[in-house]
């Protein structure tokens, strides 16, 4: 549920998170935890698209001053040209080192 996921990242950043790492769901998730398999199955039941997550990120970022970093699997970045997807990220106000 993106909005919230929108109240999370905002009550984490009003309570002095340092650094906020923010999952982008994959349809395969196997080298991670149930945990993180779960979410992102839950995410992808709810038809979630990177599309809106980006939209999200660009309107959460506006509002916070915590850096957010993307967690995501390498087969999203090759699927959207690496490029493309970087820029598209950054435009929506992940954080890069």
């Amino acid at each position: 549920n993106l909005s919230v996921t929108s109240r999370a990242l905002k009550i984490l950043s009003e309570e002095g998170a340092d650094i906020i790492e923010l999952g982008i769901p994959y349809s395969d998730p196997l080298a991670d935890g149930p945990v993180i398999q779960a979410a992102s199955s839950r995410a992808l039941e709810n038809n979630i698209t990177l599309d809106e997550i980006l939209q999200m990120v660009s309107e959460v970022t506006q509002e916070i001053n915590t850096p957010l970093v993307a967690f995501t699997y390498y087969n999203l970045l090759i699927n959207s040209g690496i490029n493309n997807f970087v820029k598209k990220i950054k435009q929506a106000g992940f954080f890069f080192f």
